[in-house]
Order: C-alpha cells, then structure tokens, then sequence
C-alpha cells in the first residue's frame, strides 16, 4: 500500500509554497504584519468558500450518480431525477456530447 503522506506531501508542499509566492508577488509581506484579527476573518472567508465549492461538486457528483445509474438501467425514481438534472447541466451535456457526439439531444419539448 502507498504511502499519501510520503508521496502526496511533496506536490501538495510545492502548492502551497507557489501560492505563498503568487501572495508575495501581489502583496510583498503586508500579509506577516496583519492584524491575526484580519487573518481569521480572511480564514473564515476562505473556509466558507471551501464549504460552498465543496456543495458544488457534491450536487454536480450527484447528477453525475444518476446519469450513471441511468445508464446501466438501473434506476430509482430519484436516480432518474438526478440524470434529468444532470442533463440540464451544460457542462455535463457538453462532456458527454463530446464522448458521443448526437446522443444526449433532448427528446421532447421539454428537454428529456
């Protein structure tokens, strides 16, 4: 078994160092001499961002789950749902076309 710490630290390291130098290059070192009282509240900003792009992806991971239980025919009533609504999605309309270009048209005048 793989070692994440061993071998994900060094590429997640180099992450954070390239944003301390993007930081750097916008902002000098203003960000060392800000109140901690500032820093928390930018924190708090930063974890509530986290949370909703995390919701993001959850909702579209979910549409994602119903297309696929779509495809194999294997559908629950809420299964069908999220396939609906991740047909709705033109990000995803556009990947699957991609993969099979014509297949994902819609079939009716409501768009499923």
């Amino acid at each position: 078994m793989s070692d994440p710490v061993r071998d994900q630290w060094p590429a997640f390291s180099d992450a954070v160092r390239a944003r301390l130098e993007a930081g750097r290059t916008t902002y000098g070192f203003r960000s060392f001499a800000r109140p901690m009282t500032e820093l928390a509240e930018e924190i708090e900003q930063e974890l509530l961002d986290t949370a909703a792009w995390a919701f993001i992806a959850y909702v579209r991971h979910r549409r994602l789950r119903g297309l696929a239980a779509w495809e194999r025919n294997r559908c629950t009533p809420e299964d069908l749902e999220l396939a609906r609504q991740s047909l709705d999605d033109p990000a995803v309309r556009a990947a699957l076309e991609r993969l099979e270009p014509g297949r994902y048209e819609p079939d009716s005048e409501d768009g499923h």
